[in-house]
């Protein structure tokens, strides 16, 4: 049951993640080019990852509510995703991919 309400969340967190892992190529390329671009679309994505936060955070029902915990980790993808959008460093956005694949372990622990 958790993992079937924080599927959304999970399901958000990977094209977060695949949108960081193009960027990433790209840094690994020297593709400067299209870094722009591929900034924006994380960007994009933490938009709707941001809009599911905040209905959780507005839910009126006890069992829809966040827990304190939860809340910090949900904050934290949506932190860690705005480091991968400033990011140009390889080793910065890799760090914030790192700390998104174990979201869903975590969420499902929270």
């Amino acid at each position: 049951m958790q993992r079937d309400r924080f599927r959304p969340f999970v399901e958000s967190v990977g094209d977060i993640l695949e949108a960081m892992k193009t960027k990433e190529r790209y840094i690994e390329e020297l593709n400067t080019t299209d870094l722009p671009e591929a900034s924006q679309t994380i960007r994009n994505k933490l938009q709707t990852f941001e809009t599911l936060l905040k209905s959780a955070k507005e839910a009126s029902d006890q069992d829809s509510k966040l827990t304190g915990v939860q809340d910090t980790i949900l904050q934290k993808v949506v932190d860690d995703t705005n480091k991968a959008i400033e990011a140009d460093n390889l080793k910065a956005l890799e760090i914030s991919i790192k700390d998104l694949e174990s979201f869903s372990q975590r969420i499902a622990t929270a």
